[in-house]
């Protein structure tokens, strides 16, 4: 791999990490904590059941907010290597990164667990 293609994906894998260790770290501690079911397994997954409420603090917590400490990392590290002003990460570019994945989360989280009270088909 040539310097040139390194720089390209670098920011990604620079903030992939931060976002990893938010979801494999942090979420099932903070998840266990608020009361919601967490699966440290992926075959258990299918076993949990949670209500309505659950199901959309587990989307916000573990992905949507993944993928906003990912999206701002990646532009602070873009930012930092290419210094672009448009990379720039700035509070508007967080607050829409917030409220998208916020909305994004709680979709995941509704389309991703099981409801209470159905029970699993496979």
């Amino acid at each position: 791999m040539t310097r040139e293609n390194l720089s390209l994906v670098l920011p990604f894998f620079v903030a992939l990490l931060p976002a990893m260790l938010w979801m494999f770290l942090v979420v099932p501690l903070l998840l266990r904590t608020l009361g919601v079911p967490v699966a440290l397994k992926w075959r258990e997954r299918g076993h949990l059941r949670m209500s309505l409420s659950q199901r959309i603090i587990h989307g916000v917590i573990g992905f949507g907010f993944a993928m906003i400490i990912f999206e701002m990392t990646n532009a602070y590290v873009e930012w930092m290597i290419y210094r672009y002003p448009s990379d720039q990460p700035t509070p508007w570019r967080f607050a829409k990164a917030t409220l998208f994945w916020t909305i994004g989360g709680a979709v995941f989280g509704l389309l991703t667990t099981h409801p209470k009270g159905k029970q699993n088909e496979g």
